[in-house]
């Protein structure tokens, strides 16, 4: 995937994908990607309880998604 605003995307149907630009994080917010798409499985949406999920999984996902955040200037390299 190259999409330049989003690290991963979970279809209705189940689907992951992930933007090959990962490849260049600390292996912690690899790990956040994950959970939060698979999370995606259980709940398709951002609801509370969606983050309540992914809280139970990774209780510091609040500072993660924080760094990643801070890291989203990847997302814009290496674009034609």
């Amino acid at each position: 995937m190259n999409n330049k605003t989003r690290w991963g995307i979970c279809s209705k149907d189940g689907k992951i994908a992930l933007n090959w630009r990962v490849v260049m994080l600390p292996p912690r917010l690899i790990d956040y990607i994950m959970v939060h798409e698979f999370c995606h499985l259980l709940e398709f949406n951002h609801s509370k309880h969606f983050w309540q999920i992914v809280e139970s999984i990774l209780p510091n996902w609040k500072e993660l998604r924080k760094h990643l955040k801070q890291l989203g200037w990847l997302l814009e390299l290496f674009r034609e």
